[in-house]
């Protein structure tokens, strides 16, 4: 993102200078589609079943015998999964020895094989000839797989989709050999993936350059799954054209463009879940108040707590009195649901491809009473003209509106907090009012509502591109082709912080109707607090490009590119 600044240096010094020469063949890929509709539920966990069984083996190379590692194995028509290892070998726990594996590796042709019984299973996999064929894109073009030396590995947008999550980095790990997606956050607007490429390689910024359709420096993190046609990650030499800020690799991402043959409408809706991996497991009240008896014994002072007052924290006969809190249960619930919805048109008319997308995303915070959540609503179009037999233009436009809400507290004070929290305290009063809280007034079950007001994020996205494509009649195989992108971004950022109230009780005081009476205590701030913030960025890429391609005979192409950007 470019701020509004005066140049430093002169305007010749910002162009990159482009050359390429490859041997390629052109490979025409003609699709013929009906009318179609498509709708799915999706839900992301797998119930448990008795039946479940464990299946290990070995996935080879038939001509060679090498191990094959980055295999991946899935068990059919569920989401039961797992890659093979570095000596190619893979366990995985499977509904039942009925059941069907499928082997799939990239350039080589994929199997399926029922069990019948077996918990055994080492398999070969033969390489698939017919890929060699295919065409994959590589810097400022495509390029025929035979042909190309380079490191380049490539994934179908249709895989991509099989995942349908929120931010379309967690959708990464494992479909791309060399790219590791870590992430390290689930909270939903902030848990997209660090991406790398072949590790670490620098001491700054060691994220690869995002390339999507043909301009650089966007966010892959936003785009809907459903746009996307595929995915190419260039490594080492192959994405050495892009220049220093491909020191650490380049995702290039090509969205959807309108297709031959009737229109097509495809309508999706997934419904999901996501849920914490791992939560502490916390010692009870009647636990806690044993041990700290016996640290109490360690330092020769007396008990705190009566073998009387322990059971009675034991067995809930006096909740008021001897409250026995699970933090992480009052404070995080089991589940949080996710939706994922889309709605896509593509077709051809006489002189016009076009493809058309809108979808909507929506993501829950893992909290009770919750004040997180994301929503994202998108368009993109994507317009191919015919202006005459040598002049093409194409025009591509899309925008994305990302709400981003979360209480005022991050995530990992009020994770903290509930490991702290003590199990003799009480989350709620009878009345339902909050208790006291720890220190400083952080109670759990309070910090991740909007009772300490609200941290608001709105950001507006938008991108833009015309291409333009000539083909020169007198010179066979030589053509020009031209970008002019402009995308603009927009960020408000709003937070509100205000006091709140925590409440305690002396363990004494009761009203007429035998209730406790409570303490107001105010917490945090003594008055409210306002930080907004606003941020305008844009970015203009222009490029030129001439391709000279010709062949001599039948074996043998040469393919030239030279530009600017």
């Amino acid at each position: 993102m470019k701020k509004n600044s005066l140049p430093i240096f002169p305007l010749w010094k910002k162009f990159k200078i482009l050359l390429y020469l490859n041997v390629s063949i052109i490979l025409v890929l003609s699709f013929a589609m009906d009318l179609t509709a498509a709708g799915s539920i999706t839900e992301n966990s797998a119930t448990d079943s008795p039946q479940k069984v464990t299946v290990k083996g070995t996935v080879t190379d038939a001509s060679t015998g090498v191990a094959l590692p980055g295999v991946n194995v899935t068990v059919k028509g569920t989401t039961f999964g797992a890659i093979t290892d570095i000596k190619g070998i893979y366990i995985l726990e499977v509904p039942n020895a009925s059941s069907t594996l499928q082997f799939s590796f990239i350039g080589y042709i994929n199997q399926e094989i029922v069990l019948n019984g077996r918990t055994s299973l080492n398999v070969t996999l033969a390489s698939d000839v017919s890929q060699l064929g295919e065409v994959v894109i590589v810097g400022y073009g495509t390029a025929k797989k035979a042909t190309v030396t380079g490191s380049i590995s490539a994934v179908d947008g249709d895989k991509l989709q099989s995942s349908p999550t929120i931010n379309l980095s967690n959708s990464l790990a494992g479909r791309l050999p060399g790219l590791v997606a870590v992430d390290r956050s689930g909270e939903p607007g902030n848990d997209g993936a660090l991406l790398r490429i072949r590790g670490s390689n620098t001491l700054g910024d060691n994220s690869p350059l995002i390339v999507v359709d043909g301009i650089a420096n966007r966010s892959l993190e936003g785009i809907n799954s459903e746009e996307i046609e595929s995915m190419t990650v260039l490594k080492d030499a192959s994405a050495a054209i892009y220049g220093s800020e491909a020191a650490n690799g380049v995702i290039l991402i090509k969205t959807k463009r309108g297709s031959e043959g009737k229109p097509v409408i495809t309508v999706s809706v997934n419904q999901g879940s996501s849920r914490p991996t791992v939560l502490p497991k916390m010692a009870d009240a009647a636990t806690y108040a044993q041990m700290v008896n016996e640290i109490q014994a360690y330092r020769g002072r007396p008990a705190q707590y009566t073998q009387d007052e322990i059971q009675k924290f034991k067995d809930g006969s006096s909740p008021l009195l001897y409250p026995n809190t699970d933090w992480f249960a009052e404070t995080y619930k089991p589940s949080s649901l996710q939706t994922n919805a889309n709605f896509s048109l593509t077709g051809v008319s006489d002189k016009l491809k076009y493809f058309f997308s809108a979808g909507y995303k929506y993501q829950d915070g893992n909290y009770r009473k919750s004040d997180t959540n994301y929503s994202q609503a998108d368009f993109r179009s994507n317009i191919d003209g015919k202006i005459s037999d040598n002049i093409k233009i194409s025009l591509d436009i899309s925008g994305r509106q990302e709400n981003r809400n979360y209480p005022t507290i991050d995530g990992a004070t009020v994770f903290s907090a509930a490991m702290r929290a003590y199990p003799t305290m009480p989350a709620y009063w009878p009345n339902g009012l909050p208790g006291p809280d720890i220190e400083f007034g952080e109670n759990p079950v309070v910090m991740a509502t909007d009772a300490t007001g609200y941290d608001r994020d709105i950001r507006y996205i938008m991108e833009s591109n015309v291409k333009l494509d000539i083909t020169i009649p007198w010179i066979k195989g030589l053509s020009l082709s031209g970008n002019a992108s402009i995308d603009k971004n927009f960020e408000n950022h709003k937070l509100w912080q205000t006091p709140y109230y925590l409440y305690s009780w002396d363990r004494q005081t009761y009203d007429a109707n035998n209730q406790p009476v409570l303490s107001a205590g105010l917490k945090r701030y003594p008055e409210p607090r306002l930080t907004q913030s606003m941020s305008d960025g844009h970015q203009t890429t222009l490029n030129a490009l001439i391709n000279y391609e010709h062949s001599f005979g039948e074996r043998h192409n040469i393919k030239l590119l030279a530009g600017v950007e």
